[in-house]
């Protein structure tokens, strides 16, 4: 029996081999054949059809191929060659600006980029300086006002934000939706995640009546399902439909302070917006801006919003000292938690 088993394996491995051989020779065979697949051979074959049947037009007819035009670009460039050393990386840039313009502007391609990364990592030095200068006036002149200030007592910030939410700040509302502090401290604020959680949309909804921009960007973005790691959006979990994200976003540009020097005007506004929407909601814009310019009306008293939901901040007055003041008395909204959801088409419970 041992040895009957033992003739049959050098067989089945030979057989194994010669099984295998075939296979890669099939395989070789069909890889480096000559010839398109199955699919471009079909399309070849439906071409071949349309020339044969078209007048004037043979198979045997040479295919004219245009030529290829060199392509020159608007730049100047050199040849390798004749670019020379770059200066050492601890030059100034005021010391080699004049040296690698003059070689970048003759095409040497090295100057070109060194002078490029150079100047991006100044104007990235030169801006932080301007916002480090910012910071540090603000820090010297805040710093003998918040001397003394415990960890235990700066943690009360959400609890006195959401208490001005709740009594109807309008900047204190667009604040507490942003959920920056939960955020940024969650551990600190666990228990606060589930009324933040419950409170978000009817607060939204409300500043959004009440002429916030801010409420109108989020509302709009929840409802196109363009969520982003903001926590309000988490908290919204609206679900998608498109015609409220779209009416949204007509009202936010209407309701959105065009740059200056353009035209203010409705009429202008209007025009530019329906130009660009147009190629993609097509007959259904006539409907959703006819609902955009009521809640503009009705919301925003048919006047661009004068500020982009800021929030609640503190500008700095002339003497450097914040304007706490002003941040904490302008628009109230009476009990905003209670007061009527929007009022979508199509759906009267919203």
């Amino acid at each position: 029996m041992s040895n009957e088993i033992s003739t049959r394996k050098p067989f089945a491995a030979l057989a194994l081999t010669a099984l295998l051989g075939l296979l890669v020779g099939t395989i070789w065979s069909a890889a480096t054949s000559i010839g398109p697949p199955a699919s471009v051979a079909a399309d070849q074959r439906c071409q071949s059809e349309i020339i044969a049947t078209t007048p004037g037009v043979s198979l045997a007819s040479p295919v004219t191929v245009p030529p290829v035009r060199p392509w020159h670009p608007d730049v100047p460039i050199s040849p390798r060659h004749t670019w020379q050393p770059l200066p050492p990386n601890d030059m100034p840039l005021r010391a080699s600006f004049a040296i690698l313009k003059a070689r970048a502007d003759q095409g040497d391609a090295s100057a070109a980029c060194r002078l490029s990364v150079n100047l991006g990592k100044c104007r990235d030095i030169l801006e932080a300086e301007v916002a480090v200068t910012r910071i540090k006036f603000a820090h010297e002149h805040l710093l003998p006002s918040c001397a003394g200030m415990t960890q235990a007592e700066l943690r009360l910030e959400h609890r006195y934000l959401r208490q001005a939410a709740l009594a109807g700040n309008l900047a204190a509302i667009e604040s507490y939706v942003r959920g920056r502090l939960l955020k940024v401290d969650p551990y600190s604020h666990l228990d606060d995640l589930e009324a933040y959680r419950a409170e978000v949309r009817p607060l939204l909804e409300t500043a959004a009546q009440h002429g916030s921009a801010l409420a109108v960007m989020y509302l709009q973005s929840g409802f196109a399902g363009i969520y982003s790691n903001d926590l309000a959006f988490k908290a919204l979990n609206l679900p998608f439909d498109d015609d409220r994200a779209q009416e949204l976003r007509i009202l936010s540009e209407l309701a959105m302070n065009v740059a200056p020097g353009r035209d203010q005007s409705l009429d202008s506004r209007r025009a530019r917006i329906r130009e660009q929407s147009l190629p993609y909601l097509g007959d259904r814009y006539d409907e959703l801006e006819r609902r955009a310019l009521q809640r503009y009306q009705a919301w925003f008293g048919g006047q661009p919003s004068q500020q982009m939901g800021l929030g609640l901040s503190a500008h700095d007055g002339p003497n450097g000292v914040p304007q706490f003041n002003e941040a904490c008395s302008g628009a109230h909204i009476d009990d905003p938690l209670n007061q009527p959801p929007i009022a979508w088409s199509g759906d009267e419970n919203g």
